[in-house]
């Protein structure tokens, strides 16, 4: 029997969020629906947050699946007690 998926509408953009009173870079993409969905946090190489990254947070999303992707090389991220 073959299989028919549907393509879901998205929504991507560019994504800044607040922690410990700074403002942290991200990029976020969901599904355009009013429904509760899954969620994940996808997070980059040593590159940085780069174009493909953004392309793999558009197919979670594709698949229901809201995607964030903050960018842990933003000013923020680089202190020396931790991470957000």
């Amino acid at each position: 029997m073959k299989e028919t998926r549907v393509k879901l509408r998205i929504v991507s953009m560019h994504a800044a969020y607040k922690s410990r009173g700074e403002i942290v870079d991200g990029f976020l993409a969901r599904p355009l629906s009013n429904d509760p969905t899954p969620a994940v946090v996808l997070l980059h190489g040593y590159r940085g947050l780069n174009d493909a990254h953004k392309a793999i947070t558009r197919k979670f999303a594709k698949e229901g699946v809201v995607c964030l992707l903050p960018d842990l090389f933003s000013p923020f991220c680089l202190w020396e007690d931790g991470f957000a």
